[in-house]
């Protein structure tokens, strides 16, 4: 087993984009969640993180062709699981496309089916004799393809409804271009990508949202019900020209005289870390 075991205690645990920067920092597939005490609350996959990501504006706008891994191992349908399971090892990958056609070279290959190192885990198990067997007895097929043009989105879609974790990608005229994982999705991009900057936005400013409430009930404060009672008002702060001595425009500012806790000065607030000026504009008199 691996160890020490990286987790996270449920209470740090605010957005997927902590947990992300974990597994990505760490290079882990898995995070447990676990409460102050360090007992098991949850697990965190990336499988899980992928699905909470929302087709957004960049991933809309961003190809498959940016992220694929163009170098693709291959092996063709007639080779054995000897074969097969060599070149995983000498080339360090833990899939193989097989393709049809002689040639060697990716824009002559044709991907019919793929090869994964979980499928020959288990077949070994089976007992299975490796050189007695082709990879097209056993290779997983048909596939489901995407284009090289195809956004990012359209990917993660395929990978979610297939419950896949590996996807060939086809040139135009149908020969092998390479291949997505989701690892690939996972490391490459960074969440600001994935979610696009609005929904960082919105994330954010609910977060805020929830902080600001808990501070004020912290003071008995209650902003909604401030804004229910009218108990804000203006005041305006006079501005002078040193120049003549003469007024020559005003601030305006709010206040909020709440009924529980009579004036709230600004100071109150500040201290809490937020500032509740809530307009501030100068109004310019005439000279």
């Amino acid at each position: 087993m691996t160890t020490p075991v990286v987790t996270i205690q449920l209470e740090e645990y605010k957005d997927i984009f902590v947990a992300n920067r974990i597994m990505k920092a760490r290079k882990i597939r898995y995070l447990p969640v676990v409460d102050s005490d360090g007992r098991l609350e949850g697990l965190i996959t990336q499988s899980s993180l992928r699905q909470l990501l929302k087709e957004s504006h960049f991933l809309r706008l961003r190809k498959v062709c940016e992220i694929m891994t163009s170098t693709v191992v291959t092996a063709s349908p007639s080779d054995t699981l000897q074969l097969v399971a060599r070149l995983m090892v000498n080339k360090q990958v833990s899939c193989i496309v097989i393709c049809s056609g002689a040639s060697i070279e990716p824009e002559d290959q044709i991907p019919v089916g793929i090869l994964t190192e979980g499928d020959l885990v288990q077949l070994n198990r089976l007992g299975v004799d490796f050189n007695s067997v082709e990879a097209a007895q056993i290779m997983s097929t048909p596939l489901t393809f995407a284009q090289t043009n195809d956004s990012i989105g359209v990917v993660l879609s395929l990978m979610a409804s297939l419950h896949v974790r590996r996807l060939v990608i086809k040139s135009q005229n149908g020969t092998l271009a390479g291949i997505v994982t989701e690892t690939s999705l996972t490391s490459v991009l960074e969440p600001q990508e994935l979610y696009g900057v609005m929904e960082i936005m919105q994330s954010t400013v609910n977060h805020l949202r929830a902080e600001r409430t808990k501070l004020l009930l912290q003071m008995d404060l209650d902003l909604e019900q401030g804004f229910r009672n009218s108990e804000f008002h203006m005041v305006c702060q006079p501005q002078l020209n040193l120049s003549s001595g003469r007024v020559c425009g005003a601030e305006a500012l709010i206040r909020w005289q709440c009924q529980g806790r009579g004036s709230i000065p600004p100071q109150s607030l500040h201290s809490l870390g937020r500032r509740e000026r809530i307009d501030r504009r100068p109004w310019l008199l005439d000279p």
